[in-house]
């Protein structure tokens, strides 16, 4: 079953693309003024514990990428899914769009948590303290609401 895309779909895809763009061109434009040695882990109070070359930032930036275009080509492919009820034709659309929601929810939170630590190693600066239990807690959170409103969504 194919999802077409809504107005909130375009709006995420379109939000990743904007910062993964603006990641790029940030990273290219700071790379000449960029310290040879960066922060590439992160404590859980956001203080640097590891560094690399400043390559590690391209790392980052490509991971951040081939996730962002495999979760979108995830997307497309709802049947592929593992999903915690049994589709049939009553629920199958109701499902799926829900499903789509969340991946796309997650996939937005995702590319934002990766290009906050983009800009962080591309300016040397350390996490702040607040920013890996407020990414953990909204990334868990949408999980947790996403699961419920799908088994809710598969019942019918």
């Amino acid at each position: 079953m194919r999802i077409k895309n809504n107005v909130f779909d375009w709006i995420i895809n379109a939000l990743c693309l904007a910062m993964c763009a603006g990641a790029g061109i940030l990273l290219a434009g700071k790379w000449n003024t960029m310290p040879s040695k960066i922060a590439t882990h992160f404590d859980l109070m956001g203080n640097p514990n590891g560094y690399s070359g400043k390559g590690g930032v391209v790392v980052v930036f490509v991971v951040m990428i081939a996730m962002c275009v495999g979760m979108t080509l995830a997307e497309s492919f709802p049947n592929l899914w593992n999903l915690p009820v049994t589709i049939n034709e009553h629920n199958a659309y109701a499902v799926y769009r829900a499903s789509k929601y969340l991946l796309e929810i997650v996939k937005l939170l995702l590319v934002l948590t990766f290009a906050v630590i983009v800009i962080v190693q591309i300016y040397g600066k350390s996490l702040p303290v607040w920013f890996t239990p407020v990414e953990l807690l909204l990334i868990l959170g949408t999980t947790i609401v996403g699961t419920i409103v799908i088994v809710r969504k598969g019942k019918r």
